[in-house]
């Protein structure tokens, strides 16, 4: 059985991969993305934390963070181009834990992270969004 953290790096990686606003943007495994500019746009799917609460008898929710981390290389626009694939990834995301096989009772973008670093011609621009993605579970079960 796929453990469910690997189930929503999978899942949102192979649909981020797919979209048309994505094309020409390299998939990495988590944390692989490239340092070298030229192999920019780049992203990779992440999941940061898990916290498991006791809710009521045996279930406990599990909260999870999934980050999608995008890199990309730019002039003077970067903030505008770190907008455009927000939306994009933003959309495909909520996309997928809509139509999740099981029900996901609680989902949303919880905060979006950008950051321009570079000089006044080429600057690489860094993309975080994070998504609080909770599920029931018995308790001490991973799924």
């Amino acid at each position: 059985m796929t453990h469910p953290r690997k189930a929503y790096r999978d899942a949102v990686r192979t649909a981020l991969s797919a979209h048309a606003d994505l094309s020409g943007v390299a998939a990495c495994r988590a944390w692989a993305l490239p340092k070298n500019d030229e192999e920019l746009p780049a992203f990779t799917v992440v999941t940061r934390d898990e916290r498991a609460e006791m809710d009521t008898g045996d279930n406990a929710s599990r909260n999870v963070e999934l980050a999608v981390v995008l890199k990309c290389a730019g002039g003077d626009e970067i903030e505008d181009t770190l907008d455009g694939y927000s939306e994009a990834i933003e959309a495909v995301v909520i996309d997928v834990l809509d139509s999740w096989p099981t029900e996901l009772p609680f989902y949303q973008v919880t905060r979006v992270l950008t950051q321009v670093e570079g000089g006044s011609k080429k600057r690489i621009g860094t993309l975080e969004i994070h998504f609080a993605i909770t599920r029931y579970a018995d308790e001490g079960a991973q799924s």
